[in-house]
């Protein structure tokens, strides 16, 4: 699967696991073989544009990581934040948005690996969340033209993510329309309709991040914790069967923002199968849906990343606006 799918999965792995010792240091092990995993081909990244799936993805993830004491390639890390957030030190080229493709996805996910990667604030950094602010529609949330699913088709994920970036760099002087804004995704993310578990997990994360209240917060992730399945994972949505980007991401965000403790019996079945269900070399397998290219898809590269291009046949309907 892309490498950005492994990010809330090592995430939920290096959360707080209260089963016997093994089971910890089990979780640990997987943890650290991803991480591995994800330094190793995020350096092949072979794109000439941003990446959100092989550089943004990646360096949240090690944060995540750190955080939780799990052993990050220090050097590699530093050399790939280099290469990544050069852009940042050239106005010029930030203002005229030479590699603009995707506001809410390309730049929202850029600023949040930036932050996950220590980039303070700066007036590279203010103008492309200006530009993320710009983009907002009248009802509250941000399009994507992108279009390949679960990460990059759904409303909620743009949304969520734009939400996030105004908060860690949208600058001072804005502060009112900053607030403005996120009153208006908020609304908008609590009234529309989720039809997938990407629209649920960002539904819940977008909330939390626009400032909404513990009632609130409570009533999406109950929605989002009963589509555990009873082998304790989550499917993409109906029909398909429990993936390991679903899961994960359904862990982390009924954890991190939804109330969810390490020693609830459904976190620890989630864990359970994420365990389960992990490659000897770290990586998860997660077939695309998308069974023709998207029109923005660049074409097929290998990224040193395993399974090559396998796909089902089922496709996320673009609902929910």
């Amino acid at each position: 699967m892309p490498l950005g799918r492994l990010l809330l999965i090592l995430g939920c792995l290096c959360l707080p696991f209260t089963g016997q010792a093994a089971d910890t240091e089990n979780a640990r092990v997987a943890a650290e073989r991803s991480v591995r995993l994800l330094q190793k081909v995020a350096s092949e990244w072979k794109g000439s544009c941003f990446s959100c799936h092989h550089q943004g993805l990646p360096m949240m993830a090690l944060a995540e990581a750190r955080a939780h004491g799990v052993a990050v390639d220090e050097s590699a890390a530093q050399s790939a934040s280099t290469k990544t957030f050069a852009p940042l030190a050239g106005l010029d080229g930030i203002v005229q948005g030479r590699n603009l493709i995707d506001p809410a996805l390309s730049d929202g996910n850029y600023l949040l690996a930036a932050n996950a990667s220590g980039i303070e604030p700066s007036i590279t950094t203010g103008v492309l969340a200006r530009r993320i602010w710009n983009f907002q529609r009248a009802d509250g949330h941000w399009p994507t033209l992108d279009g390949r699913p679960p990460q990059s088709a759904s409303l909620f994920t743009a949304t969520a993510v734009s939400v996030r970036a105004l908060v860690l760099y949208m600058p001072a002087q804005l502060e009112a329309q900053k607030r403005a804004s996120l009153e208006k995704a908020r609304a908008w993310l609590l009234n529309a309709k989720p039809v997938s578990t990407e629209d649920r997990v960002y539904q819940l994360l977008g909330i939390a991040w626009s400032g909404a209240g513990e009632g609130e917060k409570r009533s999406v992730a109950s929605t989002l914790l009963a589509e555990q399945r009873p082998d304790g994972g989550w499917a993409g949505m109906q029909g398909l069967e429990s993936d390991a980007y679903s899961t994960a991401q359904s862990l982390y965000a009924l954890h991190t923002v939804g109330g969810i403790q390490a020693a609830d019996e459904r976190w620890q079945r989630g864990i359970a199968w994420l365990l389960r269900a992990q490659e000897p070399d770290g990586s998860w397998l997660v077939k695309s849906w998308i069974h023709t290219p998207a029109p923005v898809s660049p074409p097929y590269m290998e990224t040193g990343f395993p399974y090559g291009t396998i796909s089902s046949s089922r496709a996320l309907p673009r609902r929910g606006r």
